[in-house]
């Protein structure tokens, strides 16, 4: 039966706020003052999980019964969670929430001792509440895996402030994912989050945009304007649904009661772009997630790509919306052990790892993970393709060097090419479906004959069923049917090509090989920026007409160098990104800085790849209210490469 959206929202409105606090070494004391400053009518419920001797009794619950009012209950049995409780975990236990009923289960093994925190995060992040997640004063780095799945469920995430904590690492790893929301000392933490079923209640309307009057969606799509003009990327085009629970989690934590006002504060702190950016972009994920559409693809599809395969033949898979890269790895880790019964090289396999989120790619570049990844991995995979540095769990080389991390836009940059398999998982549910017809398209363009497309668990191919067959509903798996279309309008510079200028528009100028300011007006008439072409040597090749004002020529000898008469304000940074370009990285990206033009003040920075980049500015006479992308593209005539 479908749910009206007003029923839908009343429903959640009615959910317990449940808050999850996990501590380690120290982190009684911390619960301490956290429930000392706690009041008792909050409406709230609080479970505790501590990293606590399996052999030995606790009087946790005795000692936080001193600091609180509240009652303070251990877990040792099924108990339904009440408002204004405190529940704490007993020796040798997690606990688990089954809809809003607290269920202890027993830890087994050394894994799943170390991770209690991350395993309760996950199960409140799925159950019927509204969630919240703390971590407090600990060794290692349970929790902050945890963190993630309650940011993605619309929950507030915290940590106490390390500076405070006896034991800093716990809360310290939490904040290292760039995704907490607040640091303070706990009993700040304790007063901002007793306010939270007071914000709620303000904001029950933002459920659903059906509920919105025409002044809030016109200030919702002003709020989306906000974060295109200071971040780049166009978020108009996803489900209004999807945006408008997210911007609802960006009002809780900053306790703003209404779009207006949030729009205003927008406004005026420029930086809250770029946490709304990522709480748009969504850069949750972990290592083979759902468990049984991974072993799906590892019996009956990794066996089928690696098959006859000559010397030369490449296994290329693309992990779209990778996030932080636990599914670009998983796909390698399969194709390397399938690989070993083969005659298939490691070199030959090439996955392609793509997000928006530049933070999560950099992340996932250098393969270190929290030890609570230990819960996701297999053992054979943990032993084989990681190697284990204190708290942390690395990648090994053998894996991350089959892996290539990129910036890039699904809606709008060119895909890759001579694909076997792509994944792309929770990301379509965001898209209107208009989108996602594009996006499917642009799939079977990219993959070869009888290639294989893995969707998320709540995803379908249906609406591309010319496009693509079903192999396995229930574990969301297609197939590119022969023939599929293509879409040849799309500019495609694959990231193995004989020559760039065979990737350029179909139109000929000649039947000699084409000059470079036909590769130029070529590149012009498909992007349509200002534009220049620069050589390995940094000297230009090319330049459009408008280029000229990020240049400034000193007298004496006329110079070609393009970092020597760029504008010294981006000069350092431009010559980064192409040195880095240059050496092989897919896409290169630098923060903006100010820079003079006749004596007027304005943003620019510098966006690079093999194959093209691009200059951006915005003129602050009307500060954050309008961007005028220009673009700098630059190529290597060896090797053509994509982003």
């Amino acid at each position: 039966m479908l749910m009206s959206s007003s029923s839908s929202s009343a429903m959640r409105k009615d959910r317990p706020l449940v808050v999850g606090l996990g501590g380690s070494a120290g982190g009684v004391e911390a619960l301490q003052h956290f429930f000392e400053a706690v009041p008792d009518d909050s409406g709230l419920s609080f479970v505790v999980v501590m990293h606590l001797a399996p052999d030995e009794t606790s009087h946790l619950s005795e000692v936080l019964r001193d600091h609180t009012s509240m009652p303070v209950t251990q877990v040792t049995g099924g108990t339904v969670i009440e408002p204004d409780h405190v529940y704490v975990t007993a020796p040798g236990r997690t606990l688990l929430i089954e809809n809003t009923t607290l269920v202890p289960h027993k830890l087994e093994g050394p894994e799943e001792r170390r991770s209690p925190i991350d395993r309760f995060f996950r199960s409140l992040a799925a159950a019927s509440v509204e969630p919240m997640g703390v971590v407090v004063s600990g060794a290692g780095t349970d929790g902050s895996v945890g963190l993630r799945f309650i940011m993605e469920a619309g929950g507030v995430i915290a940590a106490q402030d390390p500076s405070e904590a006896t034991h800093s690492s716990m809360p310290r790893s939490a904040i290292e994912t760039s995704r907490v929301d607040l640091v303070l000392p706990v009993a700040d933490l304790a007063r901002r989050l007793s306010e939270q079923r007071v914000v709620l209640r303000r904001l029950h309307r933002l459920e659903a945009p059906d509920e919105l009057d025409e002044d809030e969606e016109e200030i919702l799509g002003s709020i989306f304007e906000e974060v295109r003009v200071e971040t780049g990327h166009d978020f108009s085009e996803y489900k209004q649904s999807t945006m408008l629970r997210r911007v609802r989690r960006r009002l809780r934590v900053h306790q703003i009661s209404s779009l207006e006002a949030y729009r205003d504060f927008l406004r005026e702190h420029p930086s809250e772009a770029m946490a709304l950016q990522k709480d748009l972009l969504i850069s949750v994920t972990s290592f083979f997630r759902n468990p049984d559409a991974f072993e799906f693809l590892r019996e009956n599809v990794v066996p089928e790509l690696l098959a006859d395969r000559g010397p030369d033949d490449q296994i290329r898979a693309w992990s779209v919306g990778c996030a932080t890269g636990e599914e670009a790895y998983s796909l390698a880790m399969l194709l390397l052990e399938h690989a070993e019964s083969t005659s298939v090289r490691p070199e030959q396999i090439q996955v392609f790892a793509s997000d928006l989120d530049g933070e999560a790619l950099v992340i996932g570049r250098e393969g270190r993970f929290p030890d609570a990844i230990a819960a996701d991995v297999p053992d054979r995979y943990l032993d084989r393709f990681f190697r284990r540095n204190g708290s942390e769990y690395v990648v090994r080389n053998a894996v991350r060097d089959r892996i290539l991390f990129t910036p890039h836009n699904l809606l709008k940059d060119p895909p890759f090419s001579n694909l076997s398999l792509i994944t792309c998982r929770n990301l379509l549910i965001y898209l209107r479906r208009d989108l996602q017809v594009s996006v499917f398209d642009l799939f079977s363009y990219a993959l070869n004959d009888d290639g294989y497309l893995f969707l998320g668990s709540s995803e379908s191919a249906d609406v591309s069923d010319d496009s693509f067959r079903a192999v396995d509903k229930t574990h969301r798996l297609y197939q590119r049917r022969e023939g599929a279309r293509k879409l040849p309008e799309i500019p495609e510079m694959p990231l193995s090509s004989p020559t760039f200028d065979s990737q350029m528009p179909s139109r000929v100028e000649d039947a000699t090989e084409p000059s470079e300011a036909v590769l130029h007006r070529r590149l012009l008439e498909a992007y349509a920026p200002p534009s220049a072409i620069v050589d390995e040597d940094y000297q230009f090749v090319h330049l459009s007409n408008a280029v000229g004002r990020y240049l400034q020529h000193p007298g004496g000898m006329p110079n070609a160098n393009i970092v020597e008469v760029v504008r010294p304000e981006l000069r350092v940074k431009l010559r980064t990104a192409l040195r880095q370009a240059f050496d092989g990285a897919a896409t290169v990206q630098t923060q903006a800085v100010t820079v003079a033009f006749n004596g007027e003040s304005a943003m620019a920075g510098t966006w690079s790849s093999r194959s093209r980049g691009s200059l951006w500015s915005r003129t602050s006479r009307r500060p954050r209210r309008r961007a005028s992308p220009m673009k700098r593209r630059t190529y290597r005539r060896t090797d053509g490469c994509r982003s």
